[in-house]
């Protein structure tokens, strides 16, 4: 089974009222690292599972992410 480690650009948020100030000081978008079994690709994102069963169960994966391609930075496959 194939493990990726992927590294991408996450959204960013802010809530409530901000000062034009605030505005200024805000930092920016979160870089992630995430590594998991390879579950999907398509031509706009890449799917991984932070869990698999060995028990070859009807539910083989289990916490899911899956992260546009246009987010990723850096893929790779672990060994």
């Amino acid at each position: 089974m194939k493990i990726l480690k992927i590294d991408w650009i996450d959204s960013a948020s802010e809530h409530g009222w901000l000062s034009t100030q605030e505005v200024k000081d805000l930092e920016g978008l979160g870089k992630c690292q995430t590594v998991g079994y390879f579950v999907k690709e398509t031509k706009d994102f890449i799917s991984i599972a932070q869990n698999r069963s060995t028990d070859h169960t009807h539910y083989p994966f289990g916490e899911i992410i899956t992260i546009p391609k246009v987010a990723i930075i850096k893929k790779r496959e672990l060994r």
